[in-house]
C-alpha cells in the first residue's frame, strides 16, 4: 500500500493556518497532483469539513476555507494524537522566544509534576520558578496530611 504523503490533521491544519487556499496550495505543500489535490477537497467538501468560495465572484472560484466542522475535526484529531497544529506551533514558539527574552526567574518555563519540577515540554507552558517551587511544598504538604 502506497504512504501517504500527509495525515488529514496536517492537511486541515495548513488550511487553518492559511485561511483560504487552492488545490495549488496543496500541490506546492504536500506534492499532490492537481486531481488529486481537487479530489481531496471535494471529498472534505461532502464530508462537510470544507467549503468552496465558488458561488462569489469568479475571482474566489476554487478557494477553499475550512468550516466549524472543519475547525472541530482539526481541534479532535490533534489532540487524539497529542500534536500541535501548525497555529498553534507558530504561536507556541513565539511565547516561548517572548519567555526566553526575559530575566531567568521571571520566565514561565517549569512544570510541576507532581512532587517534582521539571522544564516544560514541546507545546507545554508553565509557570516561574518561584511558583513551581511554592507548588511543589504545597503537593508535599497535602501527601503527608492527606
Amino acid at each position: 500500500m502506497a504512504q501517504a504523503k500527509a495525515e488529514k490533521w496536517q492537511i486541515l491544519g495548513f488550511i487553518q493556518n492559511r485561511e483560504v487556499i487552492t488545490s495549488y496550495d496543496l500541490m506546492e505543500r504536500f506534492g499532490y497532483t492537481y486531481s488529486y489535490a481537487c479530489k481531496k477537497l471535494s471529498i472534505w467538501k461532502g464530508q462537510g469539513l470544507v467549503r468552496n468560495l465558488g458561488s462569489t465572484p469568479t475571482t474566489y472560484r476554487g478557494q477553499w476555507y475550512l468550516t466549524d466542522k472543519g475547525h472541530a475535526r482539526l481541534y479532535y484529531l490533534s489532540r487524539k494524537l497529542g500534536v500541535l497544529t501548525e497555529r498553534e506551533e507558530k504561536e507556541w514558539s513565539e511565547w516561548l522566544a517572548e519567555e526566553m527574552r526575559k530575566p531567568i526567574e521571571e520566565r514561565r518555563i517549569w512544570w510541576v509534576d507532581g512532587t517534582s519540577v521539571r522544564g516544560i515540554k514541546h507545546g507545554e507552558r508553565g509557570v516561574t520558578l518561584g511558583d513551581a517551587k511554592e507548588a511543589l511544598e504545597l503537593n508535599r504538604s497535602m501527601a503527608r496530611y492527606g
